[in-house]
């Protein structure tokens, strides 16, 4: 069974994928850091094959930790909001540039 990661999985995209994924047999681990509402998971916690951890992808080691025995990485995370990024221009920069850099990052050493 392929083990599946979704960083930013508690967002829109990331709710419609994880049933599909579910239902064709993939073991699901959402990371997210819950910054919107969480509870759009909770209807996933009953399947056997998901599972879920509260963490932010600017968390390197936990973030390494994460992608230990997985397969495959689906990237969501990100500020997507444009005011949330005009407000905070350095939270923006830290979270869709050096988050995504932690994410390649790790996964390529996994795959040296």
């Amino acid at each position: 069974m392929k083990k599946i990661l979704i960083t930013g999985g508690a967002g829109y995209i990331g709710t419609t994928l994880i049933p599909e994924l579910l239902d064709s047999g993939y073991e699901v681990t959402v990371y997210d850091s819950l910054t919107y509402d969480g509870n759009v998971l909770i209807p996933f916690f009953q399947h056997k094959h998901f599972h879920f951890i509260k963490g932010d992808i600017l968390e390197h080691s936990k973030l390494k930790s994460a992608l230990k025995d997985k397969d495959v990485v689906i990237h969501l995370a990100a500020m997507p909001i444009l005011q949330q990024a005009i407000n905070n221009p350095k939270k923006c920069i830290d979270i869709n540039l050096i988050g995504t850099q932690n994410i390649l990052e790790l996964c390529l050493q996994k795959n040296s």
